[in-house]
């Protein structure tokens, strides 16, 4: 059975209403309302140039491919204090009338187990001008006694929102659950864990000051806090439904919009809807800005404790059996008790909680646009197949959840073992690092503080991991070291060139010479008509230099780039426009000032490869995404989705000729890619399933 060929019907079919709290100031609002308002302020590396309300034009967006660090911001707004200035609060406020849904439909093919379904993932995205003031709560706990004490903080201020909730529904177009996206995570909630109206629209509390989304309505929901012997402190979301509450219905005609369809496979009229000016801005929708966190936290939980006697009665008590325990244990000699010892890891947490001394600030700025956070793509699994000459054979797969496809590389130990290294976007937007030590997936670690967008890249140089992602237009790295391999934070990979990158793509990474290389599409005129860009790292001055061969003499790349290493030289194949539009590639050699560039003979085809990518108004192209490749011996692997039917195929280049190496069915991810590594001398490909 088959969905209905009407996409705008079943998003309004099911489209959420959204509940606020009655003291909810900060409400929706469309996108094109807040555009005619804020201001646009386009950062170079030369300085700032700021553009007033209607000193730029919204629907153009011209500085896309060099706006990462851009950032719109609400006139006479420091996103700091409680009072701005009327025409500024007129802003934050938001305006209920254009309140508008801003909707993603994702395809869903395989469950958790695997089994194949035809399931639908329809993302509601929900725009606000001004993310407002969150709870700071207290809570005790004292036998019968169960009560709480809230006071609101700007620590949370910061201009403009994004908020979402995912509704997933089968072909029969009953609803299997409801992702409710929560401040930098969320939960999947089944039927009977939240409410409907009409049968189809599920209803959505949204939460005081910080719109996160519940299926319920009360509180609090513990964003973050300490707590020891029955007391809690920290950030909480509430919400409510009270008659004459601010309701926004979604599912009422136009305030449901698609924006991105891609579940075509389902829809015979491939449904394509009209992309927004705004779909492509890298930047921030919102002024950056830093909450003093004393000012913020410390005042508001020093009020709660001073003026609520629940709490100062339960702190009393213990600090009184505390002193009189102590009292005995010193004279005796016995060890402390775990209610004494809870006790006494209370009093440097409240101590710091409390202290009006606090050196530093909470940063905070405008979100980014949907399709650069994590909520925009769906969670999957990894799989891996290894080719053992005669079939393909399972092979083991990191166990985690991912939003983006696999970057992986293997490394020699001195003993002779190998391992692998893998790196992949969890579903929070933080790179996720596992490595496969020839028996097992170690438990994932996460690489903190900087969220990626596309597919993370690996490479090992002198013994170091590193790992390169982009976000947004930029580039970052981090390097770790065995044998624990714990990313520090990352840092702006700072080269000419290496930010501004748009699209969004993936970079790729190899090793030459003792020199680290990273290779990505940059844009070159209009979207996606990219340029084949590198820059390398020396380890002896520890720094990124520009290394990109002359863009004339290379085909413009339409895709993320895949390498393969074979001897002394680097084989980088991608996807390109052109007269053909056929998979190129070129070969790098090291060279005293950089690599030496050489283009791959336009006379030997890939197979299976002569029409990689056409444009969308063309043929279906002969390939789905992009390549990957990885060297064996002195031959060049490389692995790819064909465009017709599911198919996984492997091609080997010798240096003279391309040929079938093999090919099988998998049920991979549409429009994402497969990774590929040589281990014990057989090539390994991961790719990902739907859950």
């Amino acid at each position: 059975m088959s969905f209905p060929d009407d996409l705008p019907s079943l998003v309004q079919q099911f489209a959420p209403i959204v509940y606020f709290h009655s003291a909810e100031i900060n409400l929706p609002c469309s996108t094109e309302w807040y555009l005619r308002q804020v201001g646009y302020m386009h950062v170079t590396s030369n300085g700032s140039e700021p553009y007033a309300p209607g000193s730029w034009a919204p629907e153009a967006f011209r500085f896309l491919g060099d706006d990462v660090n851009d950032y719109l911001f609400i006139p006479g707004d420091d996103g700091q204090t409680w009072d701005p200035p009327p025409a500024a609060a007129a802003i934050r406020a938001g305006d209920l009338e254009s309140a508008t849904a801003y909707v993603h439909v994702v395809p869903v093919t395989a469950d958790s187990l695997g089994n194949s379904v035809e399931w639908l993932d329809i993302q509601y995205w929900f725009f606000y001008a001004f993310n407002g003031a969150e709870s700071v709560v207290g809570q005790v706990r004292d036998g019968s006694l169960d009560v709480h004490a809230s006071k609101l903080t700007n620590l949370s201020y910061h201009q403009a929102d994004w908020e979402h909730i995912v509704v997933r529904i089968d072909s029969s177009l009953n609803i299997i659950g409801v992702f409710f996206a929560q401040h930098d995570g969320g939960t999947w909630v089944y039927p009977g864990g939240y409410s409907l109206v009409n049968s189809t629209h599920v209803q959505v509390f949204a939460g005081l000051g910080s719109h996160a989304s519940y299926p319920q309505a009360g509180g609090p929901y513990w964003i973050q806090a300490i707590g020891e012997l029955g007391l809690a402190l920290g950030m909480a979301d509430w919400t409510e439904h009270e008659p004459g509450s601010p309701i926004v219905d979604y599912s009422e005609a136009g305030r449901a919009i698609i924006v991105q369809n891609d579940a075509t496979q389902w829809f015979s009229y491939s449904y394509a809807p009209p992309v927004p000016s705004w779909m492509g801005f890298a930047g921030h929708w919102g002024l950056p800005t830093s909450i003093p966190y004393a000012g913020a936290i410390a005042s508001s939980l020093t009020e709660i404790i001073s003026d609520w006697p629940p709490l100062l009665q339960v702190v009393q008590s213990h600090v009184d059996a505390l002193a009189g325990a102590l009292t005995g244990i010193l004279l005796s000699g016995q060890p402390l008790l775990d209610w004494q010892i809870q006790s006494l890891e209370l009093i440097p947490c409240l101590a710091v909680l409390l202290s009006q001394g606090l050196p530093w600030a909470w940063p905070e700025e405008g979100p980014e646009n949907p399709p650069y956070q994590a909520g925009w793509t769906s969670e999957y699994l990894v799989n891996a197949l290894a080719w053992d000459g005669t079939a393909w054979t399972s092979f083991p797969a990191p166990a985690g959840k991912a939003t983006s496809g696999v970057g992986c590389v293997t490394q020699t130990q001195p003993d002779g073992t190998a391992l692998i290294h893998a790196a992949y976007v969890g579903t929070d937007g933080y790179v996720r690092y596992q490595q496969y030590n020839g028996a097992s997936w170690l438990q994932e670690a996460t690489i903190n503080w900087q969220t990626a967008t596309g597919t993370p890249a690996l490479a090992v140089l002198n013994g170091a991991l590193f790992c390169v992602f982009q976000n947004g237009g930029q580039l970052f790295y981090s390097k770790a070291y065995p044998p624990d391999y714990g990313f520090p934070s990352p840092r702006p990979l700072s080269a000419p060139g290496a930010y501004g990158i748009y699209p969004p793509t993936s970079p790729a990474l190899f090793v030459l010479d003792g020199v680290l290389y990273c290779v990505y599409q940059n844009a070159s005129g209009d979207s996606g008509a990219g340029t084949f860009s590198c820059v390398s790292y020396d380890p002896q001055t520890t720094g990124w230099v520009q290394a990109s061969p002359p863009t004339s003499q290379y085909p413009g790349m339409s895709n993320s780039p895949a390498v393969a290493i074979t001897g002394d030289s680097a084989y980088v194949l991608y996807q390109c426009y052109g007269a053909t539009g056929a998979l190129s590639g070129a070969t790098a050699a090291a060279a005293q000032d950089g690599p030496a560039w050489s283009r791959l003979q336009d006379s030997v085809p890939i197979w299976g490869l002569t029409q990689p990518y056409m444009p969308r108004s063309a043929s279906p192209s002969a390939a789905a995404a992009a390549a990957a490749a990885a060297g064996q011996d002195d031959s060049v692997n490389v692995a790819f989705f064909g465009a017709s039917g599911s198919q996984l195929i492997l091609v080997g280049y010798d240096g003279s000729f391309w040929r079938l190496i093999a090919q099988t069915s998998v049920a991979y991810v549409s429009g994402t890619s497969p990774a590929l590594v040589t281990y014990q001398d057989q090539p390994v490909a991961f790719y990902l399933s739907s859950t």
